[in-house]
């Protein structure tokens, strides 16, 4: 069942004017645990702009894979089902802060540039 809800994330486009923050993750890597505190005080503050997702690297291999995601911790950010940054590896408190409002600012970024 968890991998058919990873399936249909990826594939979906995201909302109208929202961008998807994915964060990959697993129970065994000791820096993915230490960025989920702030991972959810950043998904707060921004979740009026944006979606936040968290995969289980273990549970959703399949889906990884579809992301070419290879090292934890990972975190993407895609819009209209496309992947358009990719960040691996241990990312500081300001660093996630920094992240989401680039996650928030897709919609404005995408329209100025057509």
């Amino acid at each position: 069942m968890l991998a058919l809800l990873a399936a249909a994330l990826l594939s979906a486009p995201s909302g109208p004017g929202e961008a998807v923050v994915l964060r990959v993750s697993a129970a065994w890597c000791a820096p993915c645990l230490e960025m989920a505190p702030d991972f959810a005080r950043v998904e707060q503050a921004f979740r009026d702009a944006a979606r936040f997702r968290v995969l289980d690297a273990d549970r959703d291999a399949k889906a990884i894979a579809r992301l070419r995601v290879w090292s934890l911790p990972a975190t993407l950010i895609r819009f209209r089902g496309r992947t358009v940054e990719r960040d691996i590896g241990y990312l500081t408190p300001g660093e996630q802060w920094a992240l989401g409002a680039r996650a928030a600012l897709w919609p404005a970024v995408s329209a100025a540039l057509r």
